[in-house]
């Protein structure tokens, strides 16, 4: 089993039902070892509704491309409807880090290829216990993204975390 860094979005529907909702359909296949805060977070690209935003440490026991096959079905089962670029989603499931470094296909790059562009990303990623990621020092990184805003939703992890415990 190795580590992998999950991030979720949603921004259509019940945005934390749907996370929670992909999260429980991910833990039949992987132990959650740690949940982030939630944060509301202005979209990139054309304009859309703000998103909440996770991410989960987990184990799992499968290679890269194995993950991002069962990424793309639960953003399936929960009903991800493909309408153009950086649109809206209710549910997104995005690998970005593995613990066995690098990884490149024509389909995934590992890390994530804009992970390091994104302030909810790294703000997620100091959350679940990192200073670094490829080389990277995420303290320095979040104060170069300041002008992202990231507003934490401190009730909604308390949420998430209730709900996560159910399942167990």
């Amino acid at each position: 089993m190795q580590r992998y860094v999950l991030c979720l979005g949603s921004n259509l529907g019940s945005r934390l039902h749907n996370i929670f909702k992909a999260l429980a359909f991910l833990a039949r296949y992987m132990k959650v070892l740690r949940v982030s805060g939630v944060y509301l977070t202005e979209p990139v690209g054309p304009p859309q509704g703000w998103f909440l935003n996770v991410s989960v440490l987990v184990f799992f026991d499968g290679n890269p491309p194995e993950l991002l096959d069962l990424c793309k079905k639960a953003e399936v089962a929960l009903g991800r409807v493909q309408r153009y670029r950086w649109g809206p989603r209710e549910i997104d499931v995005d690998i970005i880090w593995w613990e066995g470094s690098v990884y490149e296909s024509d389909v995934l790059v590992l890390p994530h290829v804009r992970w390091h562009e994104r302030r909810f990303v790294v703000r997620t990623l100091k959350d679940l216990g990192f200073e670094r990621v490829n080389g990277f020092c995420l303290e320095e990184l979040e104060r170069t993204l300041r002008g992202q805003v990231v507003i934490p939703v401190a009730s909604a992890k308390v949420l998430l975390e209730f709900l996560l415990d159910s399942l167990k």
